[in-house]
């Protein structure tokens, strides 16, 4: 008995460590839209996007 719980334990740990290693990807993953977004090739190419986005819903 006290040996699965110390395997559980240690499993326990791997998969936080896993869990906080995927939270840093996707952390960095929301800065690096956050970066996008706020760029100016992303607002000099809004109106372009938008235009793809009425014509999208026109041709549905």
């Amino acid at each position: 008995m006290k040996h699965e719980m110390a395997e559980l334990s240690m499993r326990n740990e791997e998969l936080e460590k896993e869990l906080r290693r995927a939270n840093r990807v996707v952390s960095g993953a929301w800065e690096q839209i956050d970066v996008l977004r706020h760029s100016s090739s992303w607002r000099a190419t809004a109106p372009v996007r938008a235009f793809k986005t009425r014509l999208r819903g026109a041709l549905r």
